[in-house]
């Protein structure tokens, strides 16, 4: 029970469930450092059959997913690449997507609201101690799907109970194989500060001492 959800947003418990039965084999995902990455090894738990995966946390530098997500599709044109993201990274690199409209990239913006690393993370270290207004990890909403069209690629906005995420995966296929290929980008209400997946690095973190508030 990983508690409460707000409304109107995704329950990714149910979306990592779901996923693997609508994904092609042979294909490839992607995550930046987000809520996204350390939910899907929760709820998954093992590799998902027939995904390859790599995940920019590796080396903590935020939106630089997208890079890798080019460099994959250059690597294994004939696979399907599947990008996820979060809506602060995506402020990051967002101008960049017009770059990507003919790759045929799978573009996932997990839409919370908030640094959810940030904001849950400081929540373990900190605890009541630290207001969350200083935790300086508001992100500011927007409309992800309209700045995508905007750019020349196609966009659309998941659905709370799921119900449009076979017709998106199957529209993100067909795009990707048009003779010219068209990227899609996904936006996905989740709720920031629910926690899914675990970060061992806090426990880290916490253990070396607190500076001063």
């Amino acid at each position: 029970d990983y508690g409460p959800i707000a409304a109107g947003t995704v329950d990714l418990v149910e979306f990592y469930k779901v996923l693997p039965s609508l994904i092609k084999p042979n294909s490839y995902f992607n995550h930046d450092v987000c809520q996204a990455y350390i939910a899907e090894q929760r709820v998954s738990m093992r590799q998902i059959p027939g995904v390859t995966r790599w995940d920019a946390h590796r080396d903590s530098f935020m939106s630089g997913g997208l890079g890798v997500a080019i460099g994959l599709k250059f690597g294994a044109p004939d696979s399907e690449v599947e990008y996820y993201t979060g809506d602060g990274c995506s402020k990051l690199n967002g101008a960049a997507l017009g770059f990507i409209k003919n790759f045929g990239i799978g573009v996932w913006v997990f839409d919370n609201g908030n640094h959810q690393i940030v904001d849950t993370g400081l929540d373990v270290i900190y605890g009541n101690e630290l207001d969350r207004e200083r935790h300086h990890s508001v992100v500011p909403r927007a409309d992800y799907v309209g700045f995508a069209i905007s750019q020349g690629l196609d966009g659309h906005l998941l659905s709370s109970d799921l119900s449009y995420l076979k017709y998106v995966i199957g529209r993100k296929y067909q795009n990707s194989r048009d003779p010219v290929p068209l990227s899609t980008l996904i936006q996905v209400p989740v709720d920031g500060l629910r926690v899914v997946g675990q970060n061992p690095r806090l426990l880290t973190l916490g253990s070396q001492g607190r500076p001063q508030l």
